[in-house]
């Protein structure tokens, strides 16, 4: 079976890039690879949060299996962000491939 997304945003970066994806009306992915260190700012941010609007509840998945580090602002600031839209996550599941990466 063929997967349809919803609607998708790509954020390249010098030392990071960012994939989103809206897998159906409840599935949101978000693929990073590199090492960030908040060069994309707030915008994958911004992106989940408008997806976000249309949804009742939201399974996320996190695909950090090839993060290479991320800065402890830019740690801080997604902890904060997932903590603010807590009422709208049914679930959040983070794959890493480092002991360095949470």
């Amino acid at each position: 079976m063929e997967q349809v997304n919803l609607r998708e945003a790509h954020y390249p970066g010098v030392h990071c890039n960012f994939a989103i994806e809206q897998r159906s009306a409840g599935v949101i992915v978000i693929k990073i690879l590199g090492s960030d260190v908040g060069e994309l700012g707030k915008a994958p941010m911004r992106t989940v949060a408008a997806w976000l609007e249309d949804c009742a509840s939201v399974h996320l998945f996190i695909d950090a299996r090839h993060v290479r580090g991320a800065s402890i602002d830019v740690s801080c600031d997604w902890a904060q962000w997932l903590g603010r839209h807590r009422a709208k996550w049914r679930m959040i599941t983070m794959l890493t491939g480092s002991r360095f990466i949470q």
